[in-house]
């Protein structure tokens, strides 16, 4: 039967001991103060941790942080459908996301709600700018794309079939929008534009393929960079400084059937007035030449930390070494192993690492997932 065999419960069977082990021993920690990379656990312990994705630092900026203190006009969270009534503040923080990723952007409170009202009001071909062919959609995703993403495999089924591949092997992406075109589908292309384990598409060579078959492309989190035939779903936390998230659409068309049908819009809570204000904060820094400056200082300790293994006898199993991402990984391979080593970085060197393993990773490939 279906609930014997679902998916969820071997998932939990096949990588329970290894999560529960990981979850007693290295993970579960819980902080007390931070100050920048420096990390206070209730317990004592200081660390210095390479596990925040806030790769710029915004999150703790004097400006960013002031900001979200700032709730008297509205309250702390305004709980009114955001259809009947929206406060002015985010009206201000959308206006801000349009300039910086050149479209129109409407705000969630996360990206798992963006996937969730973005995909089915895409599959649906009531979008003014992605238009569907008769027989529908073929999702073609990539099978590293995130877990928010690989969890809506069922609701995406509703509309149209599902083929997960690995996009390393532009072959395969190419068959599939092959069997699109002759089956009269409209091909949509679902990816993550930077791994969170490792790895970054080709972009471009997406983008002209999607050009060349009239498919889709729907990005989790790249940013910088936008197409028409592209649905850019953003996250307001990591680097951006903030929290919640945004998609980025070409036409005002486009932004008011998301703000009339996408369900997580219409019915979830608003993005509360305090992170609302932050995000405002953060997006100015955004769209001035500050946000170079920190790139580029960014950029700095990623070379230098490449520098640093550049003769080391594990260089050959770091992961994006030498690429402009800020994460870096460090294959270890058995789970049980990647627990022990970051058990033993963090008492005996004071290092906060996370260890990914199976399920966010293949048996067998667990790493050592480290932010700068």
């Amino acid at each position: 039967s279906k609930f014997l065999n679902n998916w969820q419960k071997k998932k939990i069977l096949t990588s329970k001991q290894y999560q529960s082990k990981a979850f007693e021993k290295i993970n579960n920690l819980v902080v007390k103060a931070r100050q920048k990379r420096q990390i206070f656990l209730s317990d004592g312990t200081q660390l210095t941790e390479f596990m925040s994705c806030s790769y710029l630092g915004l999150d703790q900026d004097k400006r960013v942080i002031s900001s979200s203190a700032d709730i008297t006009q509205y309250g702390v969270n305004f709980a009114v459908s955001r259809t009947r009534m929206r406060i002015e503040s985010s009206l201000i923080l959308e206006k801000l996301l349009n300039k910086i990723f050149l479209g129109h952007c409407v705000t969630f409170t996360s990206l798992h709600l963006v996937h969730l009202g973005m995909l089915p009001l895409l599959a649906s071909g009531e979008m003014p700018s992605y238009p569907m062919k008769r027989n529908g959609p073929l999702f073609i995703l990539d099978k590293t794309a995130h877990a928010s993403i690989q969890i809506n495999q069922g609701l995406m089924q509703q509309f149209g079939e599902v083929n997960r591949i690995d996009f390393n092997h532009a072959c395969k992406l190419e068959e599939q929008l092959q069997l699109a075109q002759t089956t009269k589908r409209t091909p949509i292309i679902i990816a993550d534009g930077v791994g969170s384990m490792g790895g970054k598409i080709a972009i471009q060579s997406i983008f002209k393929l999607a050009d060349e078959y009239e498919a889709y492309v729907y990005l989790d989190d790249e940013l910088g960079y936008f197409h028409p035939r592209l649905i850019l779903a953003v996250s307001l936390s990591k680097a951006f400084g903030a929290h919640g998230a945004a998609v980025v659409l070409p036409t005002i068309d486009d932004e008011n059937i998301t703000r009339e049908f996408a369900i997580p819009y219409v019915f979830s809570n608003p993005l509360p007035a305090t992170i609302i204000n932050s995000a405002i904060a953060a997006a100015y820094i955004h769209l001035t030449d500050e946000i170079s400056t920190l790139q580029n200082s960014l950029q700095s300790k990623i070379s230098h930390f490449d520098q640093e293994l550049a003769h080391s006898s594990i260089q050959s199993k770091i992961i994006n070494y030498q690429s402009t991402s800020p994460i870096r990984g460090l294959l270890i391979g058995e789970e049980n192993k990647a627990i022990e080593i970051t058990d033993k970085l963090r008492s005996q060197y004071q290092l906060a690492v996370t260890a990914a393993m199976y399920p966010t990773t293949a048996k067998g490939k667990a790493i050592l997932r480290i932010t700068l």
